[in-house]
């Protein structure tokens, strides 16, 4: 799995709350012209046997239990291998800018849209007139910057624990027959 990659199989199939499954997709963006009955009867059927087999409740489940398994893989991997990225944060208040140094990571988080975390570090000016590139050459801040960002994503791996207890992934959308354009 290369460093950077925190997207699943079965994660990108299911539904979100932003986003319909890929099944679900694939269903309404099938459809039949008018003026052929005979084509249009069979792909009215076809879609209902899949409409079906999609809409099995264990096969859902399988999937998710699958989506699931993959964000603990992808997260444990990220943790193994952080790919660490150092950037600045401009802060603008009352007409002043202060630079704050960031760490980000790619990583699955469940609570974010972005599939990375990150880190907040100090001011820029806190690192004694050093510059990005700078601390990217600095093993101690390195050290530091991976220690923190492995904490980080420890604790969104045990947040996701105990998440999942009290709460299900979302459902998916049942599909009736004949929709889609």
């Amino acid at each position: 799995m290369p460093k950077k990659r925190v997207n699943g199989v079965f994660l990108e199939i299911l539904p979100t709350t932003k986003k319909y499954s890929a099944w679900e997709e694939f269903y309404l963006h099938t459809k039949s012209e008018k003026n052929d009955a005979t084509y249009t009867n069979k792909l009215n059927t076809l879609k209902q046997e899949y409409l079906e087999m999609i809409n099995d409740e264990p096969f859902i489940n399988k999937l998710k239990e699958i989506a699931q398994k993959e964000i603990e893989i992808i997260q444990h991997h990220c943790i193994i291998n952080p790919h660490l990225i150092v950037g600045l944060f401009n802060q603008y208040r009352n007409g002043e800018s202060t630079s704050y140094v960031i760490v980000r990571a790619p990583f699955y988080s469940t609570k974010q849209d972005r599939r990375e975390i990150r880190v907040y570090m100090k001011k820029l000016s806190d690192y004694n007139g050093k510059t990005i590139e700078d601390l990217k050459k600095d093993t101690d801040f390195m050290d530091e910057a991976k220690r923190l960002v492995k904490k980080a994503m420890m604790e969104e791996m045990e947040n996701i624990i105990i998440l999942n207890t009290i709460r299900k992934l979302p459902q998916h959308l049942k599909l009736e027959n004949n929709q889609g354009y």
